[in-house]
């Protein structure tokens, strides 16, 4: 999958998750899900570790747990324990293989980045669940644009550059139209989107799995659960 197609599944994830929270928790919950889900089962292959049907399983199933705790508390009061969950079913995980354990270490690693990111994409659920829906317009808006900007066909540092001035101006923009908010709040949020949208898009330019359908799908989903957590710190700093 070209890097113009990643930007268009991250900008059209966006989009549809933003009008999930719209429309209901459990429409969110389960957009949040399946994003987390995709996002678990491409992971192990875009970073390319053996025993990926494990990775998956373990990163698949500590997003369910922090979508349920979510859910359940309305904050994230139990996401530390979920994450410290993960990482104890990671190291189980690695005891149960059979196959020598080869590249343990990136194993490990690999697993326990894709629970953090799955755990930060729970940000967006948190603070749809908050009241903070203007927030959650404003971050898909600007990641929209940021990952508009990044399907351009610009290469380097003038396409992060791009990103990050479309996603500040999105931000700002959207801030604007929202006065509980306002343009800095929103162009500090914008900015933050873009630059990690375009640090994600140049990165992932440099994985050759990355062209692989799979893995492609987790590379330009990666950007929309991290982003949970800036989101929800704006929602949570606005009150």
């Amino acid at each position: 999958m070209a890097a113009s197609s990643r930007a268009v599944v991250t900008g059209g994830s966006a989009g549809v998750l933003a009008l999930a929270t719209w429309a209901g928790d459990a429409v969110a919950a389960a957009a949040l899900a399946l994003a987390a889900g995709v996002f678990g089962f491409g992971w192990p292959r875009l970073i390319d570790v053996p025993s990926k049907r494990g990775t998956s399983i373990v990163i698949g199933l500590v997003a369910l747990a922090a979508i349920a705790s979510a859910w359940w508390t309305g904050d994230i009061a139990l996401l530390a324990r979920v994450v410290a969950g993960g990482v104890s079913a990671s190291f189980v995980h690695q005891m149960a293989r059979r196959d020598g354990r080869p590249r343990l270490t990136e194993t490990v690693s690999t697993t326990v980045t894709g629970i953090l990111v799955v755990t930060a994409g729970v940000g967006w659920f948190v603070a749809a669940q908050a009241g903070h829906l203007q927030v959650v317009l404003l971050g898909a808006a600007a990641l929209l644009a940021a990952s508009g900007a990044t399907a351009l066909p610009a290469r380097g540092t003038i396409a992060g550059v791009a990103a990050a001035a479309a996603g500040g101006a999105a931000g700002a923009g959207v801030g604007a139209v929202f006065p509980e908010i306002g343009p800095v709040a929103g162009l500090v949020l914008g900015v933050v989107i873009g630059v990690v949208m375009a640090l994600s898009h140049l990165l992932f330019n440099q994985f050759p799995a990355a062209r692989q359908r799979r893995a492609a799908l987790a590379a330009a989903l990666m950007p929309l659960l991290t982003l949970g957590a800036p989101v929800l710190v704006l929602g949570s700093y606005l009150g």
